[in-house]
C-alpha cells in the first residue's frame, strides 16, 4: 500500500512539476507561484524522506542528562532555528571537541554558538569570500553587507585566537592539515546539491577517528540536501536523522543502522521505543 502511494505522489509531482514550469512562462501571481514550489517539494519529500530516523538518547547512549547554556542571538530566519541550536550544543559538549570545522560561516552566530560549547576546542570556519557571495533577494534585505560574514565573534576579543575564520571557496581549501583531526565538523554552508556533496566528502575526510558530522537543512525545502544525504547514506556511509529535527549525524565510533529499505516500505512518524524508558532516564551511579 505504502510503495503504491509512493507511485501516485511520483506520477502526481511530475504533473505538478510539469504544470509549475508552465506556469512560469506566464505572467501569473508570483506568490501563487511560490505556493506551487512548497507544494512541489512537500510532494516530493514524501518520498525522499528516507533516512534512518530516531531521538538523541538511542543514537549515542550516554547522552542523557547533558545540560548546555543556549545563547538567543537569533534575528532572522536565515539562522539554525532554536531546537537545532540546542541539540548542537548538547552534541558538542558530548563529544567534548579539540579541533572543530564549520562548512558555511554566515553571521557567525552558529559558530560563537560550537565555540561556547566546547570552551578549549580551536574552531576553524569556512565561507565565500565577500566577492563571490551570491545571496537571494530575501536574504540580501535580512542580512545587508557581505561583510557581515562572522560579524558574530569577529570583534569580540573572547574568541580571539579560538575561533580561526577561512574566507575562500570550499573547493579551493586545503583540507591536508585537517585530515582526520575535527573531533567535529559541522556541514552548513550552500545548500546546492552538487556543493553538499563536495562538502560532505571533504568532511568524512577530516572527520576523527572518535568524531561525528552534523548536517543541517534535512527538509523538505532544501531538496538539493536531501539529494545528497540520500546518496552518502545509499553509498555505505551510515546517517540518521535527528527526530524531531532536521539535524543529520554520522558517529566515527557508532554504526547507526541502514534502515532505507526500511523507513521505503514501513514508515512511521516516530521511533519506537528501543528499551523502557526507566532505563533510559535512570540517574547512573
Amino acid at each position: 500500500m505504502i510503495r503504491k502511494g509512493y507511485k501516485i505522489v511520483r506520477e502526481g509531482y511530475e504533473i505538478i512539476k510539469e504544470g509549475l514550469k508552465e506556469g512560469l512562462k506566464m505572467a501569473g501571481s508570483k506568490g501563487r507561484l511560490e505556493k506551487a514550489r512548497i507544494l512541489l517539494n512537500q510532494l516530493k519529500w514524501i518520498e525522499e524522506d528516507r533516512l534512518p530516523l530516531d531521538y538523541l538518547v538511542n543514537l549515542f547512549p550516554g547522552i542523557v542528562g547533558v545540560k548546555v547554556p543556549v545563547s538567543v542571538d537569533i534575528a532572522h530566519p536565515f539562522e539554525l532555528p532554536y531546537g537545532e541550536r540546542t541539540l548542537l550544543a548538547i552534541l558538542t559538549n558530548f563529544v567534548k571537541p579539540e579541533k572543530i570545522f564549520e562548512f558555511g560561516t554566515f553571521t557567525g552566530t552558529t559558530t560563537k554558538l560550537l565555540a561556547d560549547s566546547a570552551s578549549c576546542a580551536e574552531v576553524h570556519t569556512l565561507d565565500l569570500p565577500a566577492e563571490e557571495i551570491i545571496w537571494e533577494e530575501r536574504v540580501e534585505e535580512y542580512i545587508g553587507v557581505k561583510e557581515y560574514i562572522g560579524i558574530a565573534f569577529k570583534e569580540n576579543p573572547d574568541y580571539k585566537g579560538r575561533i580561526i575564520q577561512h574566507r575562500i571557496n570550499s573547493r579551493k581549501f586545503d583540507y591536508s592539515p585537517f585530515k582526520g583531526k575535527c573531533d567535529l565538523v559541522f556541514v552548513d554552508a550552500s545548500h546546492e546539491y552538487q556543493d553538499v556533496v563536495h562538502d560532505s566528502d571533504r568532511a568524512l575526510e577530516i572527520v576523527s577517528p572518535r568524531g561525528i558530522i552534523v548536517w543541517d537543512d534535512y527538509q523538505y525545502s532544501v531538496p538539493g540536501v536531501v539529494r545528497a544525504l540520500n546518496e552518502v547514506n545509499g553509498n555505505g556511509i551510515n546517517l540518521a536523522r535527528i527526530a524531531n529535527s532536521r539535524l543529520v549525524v554520522y558517529s566515527s565510533q557508532n554504526s547507526f543502522p541502514n534502515n532505507l529499505e526500511e523507513k521505503s516500505s514501513n514508515w512511521r512518524p516516530t521511533p519506537k521505543i528501543k528499551k523502557p524508558l526507566g532505563e533510559i532516564y535512570r540517574k547512573k551511579e
